[in-house]
């Protein structure tokens, strides 16, 4: 190529080099232009924003979701989540909820350019099909202020969490029919500050206004809680913000004006009681709820019927006739409490409240193992102390190769002296009540096991999300779970300790951490050395020293629960095991003064029983006819079963074979023994009535029992008539009245002078009908 070619090649290039600069400057120049322009039209709009205040999203957007519905546990907030979405169980994760949100699937579910087009407004609002159906009405204010945080373009806020709940009027309500009661609902947050959160609540147990056969109805007016009651009765409402929830319990009666309790349930109740003449704090505090509830107290019992609870109660079988015969004597006489103080101190006691006590683990465990083993563990344990505090360390501490356990076990029991070489390894062989240890499987099943035995309360579901009615979290659960890891079950069905062996958390496929209930810091497993140098404290002693401290108030009341429960037929909270927050004691009150006595007493079984079983409350009529709400606040006893086989019943009365044993081979045990296989108790009222009426109708054995019984009487009674009358005695306390006399010679033919041929017959199918009835079967 030529030079001169060349350089008109340059030129051009330089020309077109030249004319794109021209173009691109111009472009920009234009852009820019249009971008200031766009920028100063949107200034105002800017500021307009930067003056409103900044929408909140734990404090805000969580509970309007959670008002809302969508983040239920039948919606967003199920284990997988629902279409694509997957939020915490009522917020409970405000962080990973705004990721889920946001970042999940970018662009989806929130549209910042376009909030109205943003999926978390078009579905529940119904604008677009949604399998939860319309949740927001368009024109609602919370439709527009999850609108207006998009708009803000999704701020953060401060993410603090919602520690807790407080409503304005406390805790307790007493109310008239559709006399409304208004309220507030205040709340605490981690950063310390508080807000109202009245126009977020959601409400379980009560209905809105105007639905029909509603026992409460509710509706907001002026930023308050209506609650208008319907029905009379006694109604505990949930009130839920986000993940946080509180009990309101409502006691309705009739004709007189609400009103409000600002003290709470358990202050109010006991300021009352002092005012009371009673000696005894129990009947004091009763007293004052029915004073406030104007509900009529039932009579006391007969001495006879109070007799037969009070050994059936403490002893565990039917006093003979001599027995009964003495015992209402005492009572008659007043001198009831040395009749009870000589129970309680019995060997009989012992063994019946280890049969008691062994079945509050039994009622609790999935294995559905016998409660034998535990029971005489147990017994022998209270022959020497009855501190509760202590007998549950024992039984769940299990020792190591250093003196740590030991030393715990020592200072607990203060009866176990330090060995004097301490190359000695520490307790080589587990306690016997390590036994409870069987009744679960792996560290999972142990924390279940312990916390709804000892604590009262149901962890189970927290395995799979935060517990959706109560404070313990997934992170609590395997936690817990991570403390039980070294305790292992042998080959040989020994309790042992494995050192250094870990549970896993599921939901990561990792070792869980073990730490306390709560609390952020994790737990270190270290095991003392044969020597004893080593003092660290192993993951499960920390936890027993948390469980069972005097500190811990769900520990003393879940005790008391269950010991008022086994005296009185129910529990002052039902289920036993589910202490959760909307799940309070209906009589509050009652129920701390008997945790204090427990603390008081040095966690003393026998004291708790004592004061319970003294009392007015205790030697009430059962009266199942008396109003539900009547019943529940009055501690009305329950008529409830007598956990103990008919035939060894029958026995313990009328003294035919020996009242302590019980043929294992026999059809009544088998019976026993099926049925609590298929998952009730001898220590609960859920009986089986098939099995127990196939052993009293058809029971060969129960038939032969009674006909040896009339045999042998017979021999001592002059008439058939004379016979039925001891037999009465024996079973019912007293002889027959002549009214009953007069029943019974309408439907049999009975002599009044010696006793003929083929009356025994008839005597032994009255006293057979008189067995199987429920005056004898079940307590009252």
């Amino acid at each position: 190529m030529s030079i001169d070619r060349f350089k008109s090649v340059v030129c051009h290039l330089v020309c077109v080099c030249h004319l794109v600069c021209i173009v691109t400057l111009a472009v920009t120049q234009t852009a820019g232009i249009r971008c200031f322009a766009q920028t100063t039209s949107d200034q105002p709009q800017l500021q307009e924003q930067a003056v409103q205040p900044s929408v909140d999203f734990s404090g805000d957007v969580i509970p309007l979701l959670t008002q809302a519905g969508c983040n239920s546990g039948a919606c967003h907030g199920a284990a997988a989540g629902r279409g694509y979405l997957a939020l915490s169980l009522f917020g409970a994760r405000p962080e990973a909820d705004y990721e889920a949100l946001l970042f999940a699937i970018p662009g989806r579910f929130i549209d910042v350019q376009q909030p109205e087009s943003s999926l978390i407004l078009q579905k529940p609002g119904g604008y677009l099909e949604h399998g939860g159906g319309e949740r927001l009405d368009s024109d609602s204010p919370p439709f527009a202020l999850l609108k207006k945080w998009i708009s803000q373009r999704t701020p953060r806020g401060k993410m603090a969490e919602l520690v807790s709940l407080t409503v304005s009027s406390g805790s307790l309500l007493v109310g008239s029919v559709a006399e409304p009661i208004r309220l507030s609902v205040d709340s605490t947050w981690s950063d310390g500050s508080s807000r109202d959160m009245t126009r977020w609540v959601s409400i379980s147990d009560a209905q809105p206004i105007g639905t029909e056969q509603a026992t409460v109805e509710y509706r907001l007016v002026d930023n308050l809680l209506e609650l208008t009651p319907r029905v009379v009765g006694y109604w505990p409402i949930t009130v839920r913000v986000g993940k946080q929830v509180t009990t309101v319990q409502m006691f309705v009666k009739k004709g007189s004006q609400p009103t409000r309790n600002t003290l709470g349930m358990h202050e109010d109740v006991l300021a009352s009681a002092k005012l009371s003449r009673s000696d005894n704090t129990i009947d004091a505090i009763v007293q004052a709820a029915n004073k406030r509830l104007e509900l009529s107290v039932a009579g006391r019992c007969s001495s006879t019927l109070l007799a037969r609870r009070l050994w059936l109660d403490l002893v565990g079988r039917h006093p003979s006739l001599d027995e009964w015969s003495s015992a209402i004597d005492e009572i008659d006489r007043g001198q009831v409490t040395g009749l009870v103080d000589r129970l309680l101190t019995s060997n009989d006691f012992t063994q019946h409240a280890g049969d008691v006590l062994a079945n509050w683990v039994g009622t609790q465990s999935r294995t559905k193992r016998s409660t034998d083993l535990l029971a005489v563990a147990i017994s022998d344990e209270l022959r020497e102390s009855d501190d509760l505090q202590s007998l549950v360390r024992r039984m769940l501490l299990v020792p190591n190769e250093g003196q740590r356990a030991q030393a715990l076990i020592a200072t607990a029991t203060a009866r176990s002296p330090l060995p004097a070489d301490p190359s000695v390894s520490a307790m080589s062989a587990p306690h016997p009540l390590n036994v409870f240890h069987h009744f679960a499987s792996d560290p999972r099943q142990r924390a279940e096991l312990i916390a709804a035995t000892f604590l009262g309360v149901r962890v189970g579901c927290a395995q799979c999300h935060d517990h959706p009615l109560d404070h313990w979290t997934q992170d609590d659960y395997f936690a817990m779970a991570a403390c039980w890891a070294e305790i292992d079950i042998g080959n040989d069905s020994t309790v042992r300790r494995v050192s250094g062996r870990t549970s896993t958390d599921l939901r990561t496929g990792r070792n869980a951490v073990a730490r306390l209930p709560f609390a952020s810091e994790p737990l270190q497993s270290s095991v003392g050395n044969l020597l004893g140098t080593t003092q660290a404290v192993t993951p499960d002693e920390a936890f027993v020293d948390w469980l069972c401290s005097t500190d811990n108030e769900q520990f003393s009341r879940n005790l008391a629960n269950r010991v008022w429960a086994w005296l009185l037929g129910s529990g002052l909270v039902e289920e036993l095991d589910d202490h959760r927050i909307t799940n309070p004691a209906i009589h509050q009150a009652l129920l701390e003064h008997l945790a204090e006595q427990l603390r008081t007493n040095e966690f003393s079984l026998r004291e708790l029983v004592r004061s319970i079983v003294l009392s007015e409350t205790y030697a009430r009529v059962s009266d199942t006819r008396a109003p539900q709400l009547q019943r529940q606040m009055l501690a009305i006893r329950d008529v409830k079963p007598i956990h103990r086989d008919v035939q060894q019943l029958a026995s313990d009365a009328l003294g035919v074979v020996d009242n302590r044993s019980v043929d294992p081979t026999s059809q009544a045990a088998e019976m026993m023994m099926e049925t609590a296989e298929n998952g009730c108790s001898r220590q609960s009222s859920c009986v089986d009535p098939i099995s127990e009426g196939l052993e009293l109708v058809a029971g060969e054995r129960l038939n032969r029992f009674i006909e040896k019984a009339v045999a042998r009487e017979s021999l001592k009674s002059p008439t058939s008539l004379d016979l039925l009358h001891g037999f009465h005695a024996q079973l019912f306390g007293r002889r027959l009245s002549p009214e009953e006399i007069a029943q019974l010679l309408q439907r049999v033919e009975i002599s009044h002078t010696a006793i003929e041929i083929g009356e025994l017959a008839t005597v032994e199918d009255i006293v057979w009908s008189w067995i199987v009835s429920p005056q004898f079967r079940q307590l009252h």
